[in-house]
């Protein structure tokens, strides 16, 4: 009678070393390829599995309770070991990704874009998710897999149903979300090289920010790297309904000559509706400010408001969470003036 018992992972690995893919025909190439891509597939969600599990029971004890340094000494490289754990710490709380992961379908990289994708559009949507949405947007990412998306376009995806769902519910896109906001600094030839953003796997833009090289920064005249507004709200974004004021916006940067929350330079900002335009605000000097970008979504977006003073220049409100008792702010070009001088100018 033949055994039963399932082989073991040694017993897998031992088999996999006996092969040979040597003086094979070009069919038996094509059907060995496509069976040992299935099988790198299935034993990548596996792996995520086990990694997962290994966290959970605490094996990585002798790791200082780090269950990455382990993966990472066990022979994965780090970016390897950050992805599956991703991967196995994510499908418990997906419905359809699992069954695809356990045959196979997906390799780590799609897997993982998936998880993170679908996490991603959760936190933009204002109250989360509820489990028939979670299984929309799961299915859609899938499908986009599915189709013979790359990750990157998986992950493009997902950023714009994250973008749908903030807009519908009231929710913060990443564009203006800075708790993404991340500096890094590292060496490479000699040189220290700058990005700004969020750290990712992809090139270009996080989020829907771009990110800036030392070259970019230098050429901007700024100083690190800093996030540009890209598939911001719109509300931020679009000249025609949200914060243009293109024609006073010279007459706004002579009276504010900065940014009135921050100080960046006015070079950097938006011309701001202090009562939006969407809600009838009228495109003139008394009802524009000027705020750079990242300000300017504080005020869409976090309760900050503005006032216009009896001194002509705009006052800051913050939120009630900042300040309870909401007391105006002066202009931060206006802030070092004492009273007398705010009266005189």
């Amino acid at each position: 009678m033949p055994s039963t018992t399932a082989p073991t992972p040694a017993d897998l690995l031992a088999t996999a070393r006996e092969l040979t893919v040597t003086g094979l025909t070009r069919r038996q190439a094509f059907d060995t390829t496509r069976a040992i891509i299935d099988l790198s597939n299935t034993l990548g969600h596996l792996l995520s599995v086990c990694a997962a599990e290994m966290d959970r029971l605490g094996v990585a004890t002798q790791c200082g309770g780090k269950i990455k340094p382990l993966l990472i000494e066990m022979g994965l490289a780090p970016s390897v070991a950050d992805r599956v754990l991703r991967i196995g710490r994510g499908l418990p709380a997906m419905q359809l990704l699992p069954g695809y992961a356990e045959d196979g379908v997906f390799p780590i990289e799609h897997l993982d874009a998936i998880v993170a994708g679908l996490g991603h559009v959760e936190r933009r949507a204002l109250d989360g998710l509820c489990d028939e949405e979670k299984r929309e947007v799961e299915s859609a990412l899938i499908a986009q897999a599915a189709s013979g998306a790359t990750p990157t376009e998986i992950t493009d995806k997902a950023r714009a149903l994250g973008n749908e769902y903030a807009t519908e519910t009231g929710g913060l896109p990443a564009a203006e979300d800075h708790t993404l906001n991340e500096l890094t600094l590292s060496k490479v030839d000699g040189r220290v090289r700058i990005r700004g953003g969020r750290r990712h796997r992809d090139r270009g833009e996080v989020d829907g920010r771009h990110q800036f090289t030392v070259e970019e920064t230098a050429r901007a005249g700024r100083v690190g790297g800093f996030t540009v507004d890209r598939p911001a709200s719109e509300r931020c974004a679009r000249p025609d309904r949200g914060c243009g004021c293109g024609h006073i916006r010279k007459a706004i940067i002579i009276r504010d000559q900065c940014c009135i929350k921050c100080g960046a330079p006015a070079r950097w900002g938006h011309a701001h509706h202090r009562l939006f335009w969407s809600e009838g605000g009228p495109t003139d000097l008394d009802n524009g400010c000027l705020l750079c970008p990242s300000c300017h979504a504080d005020v869409h977006h976090l309760g900050w408001d503005s006032i216009m003073g009896a001194d002509g220049h705009p006052w800051l409100i913050p939120p009630a969470s900042r300040d309870p008792r909401r007391q105006p702010i002066p202009a931060y070009n206006r802030r070092t003036m004492s009273l007398d001088d705010r009266s005189a100018a």
